[in-house]
């Protein structure tokens, strides 16, 4: 069964502890599920924040992407032992950029 994110939602699947980022930055064993920013990648994304005019606005992240976001604002569920966060796009701190 695939998971699909609605509206303004990313899927994420948090990082596990110690895991490297492509970029090279570890999550230290010291971050708990109550730290103030979470890393995980992005596995779906909705249609977008709707707007008045009934269009609706894309996120500028894509799914594969590496983000930061906030972990208490996530809605957390397990799936077939796999803990997912359903997280609103405004609760995104940043994404990870191949450097140029």
């Amino acid at each position: 069964m695939k998971i699909k994110a609605l509206n303004d939602e990313l899927l994420i699947l948090p990082a596990k502890k110690k895991e490297r980022t492509a970029g090279g930055i570890v999550l230290p064993s010291t971050v708990s599920d109550d730290d103030t920013v979470g890393l995980g990648e992005v596995l779906d994304i909705g249609d977008g924040m709707l707007l008045n005019d009934g269009q609706y606005l894309k996120p500028s992240i894509n799914v594969g992407d590496e983000v930061l976001y906030d972990p208490r604002s996530a809605v957390k569920f397990k799936h077939d032992d796999i803990v997912y966060h359903f997280v609103k796009i405004h609760a995104l701190h940043g994404k990870f950029a191949e450097e140029k």
